[in-house]
């Protein structure tokens, strides 16, 4: 994958990666950043609070929110950790124009037995056979 993606650096639509990190414990930025070059885009920050895994997480899914109406997301492809996968957050993001890539987790239950479902049958990705076609002329659509 990562050498695909070298070999596509500048051709591929903008990707932004999305996530929270803790500033001395005490403030929680979040930042959408730019794949190719790392640069940030938006950034944002929840109201200060104790660092707890319950603030991270409302903290994080309130500013990301917040950054997507804020930025311009047509056609950008929003990468995130589980803790952005939720319903509001693909919402969002679709309604920006763009499309996610979120991890997803055994946590989120449903979503998590639905998408082993998906993968068990084919993958996903990357089909492993092609449909059959009919042989045809080269120049006609004639079998």
């Amino acid at each position: 994958m990562n050498g695909w993606l070298g070999s596509h650096l500048g051709t591929l639509p903008r990707a932004l990666a999305v996530d929270g990190k803790w500033i001395l414990d005490k403030a929680l930025s979040l930042c959408l950043s730019e794949h190719e070059t790392g640069a940030p885009v938006a950034i944002g920050f929840a109201e200060q609070t104790s660092k707890t895994d319950e603030n991270k997480r409302e903290g994080e899914q309130t500013v990301a929110l917040e950054l997507y109406e804020q930025t311009e997301l047509e056609g950008a492809t929003i990468t995130g950790d589980a803790l952005n996968n939720n319903k509001p957050q693909a919402h969002a993001i679709t309604k920006a124009g763009g499309n996610y890539f979120l991890q997803l987790k055994n946590e989120n239950r449903h979503a998590f037995k639905a998408a082993k479902r998906t993968a068990e049958q084919a993958t996903p990705f990357l089909p492993t056979h092609k449909s059959p076609t009919l042989n045809t002329v080269a120049s006609t659509s004639e079998p």
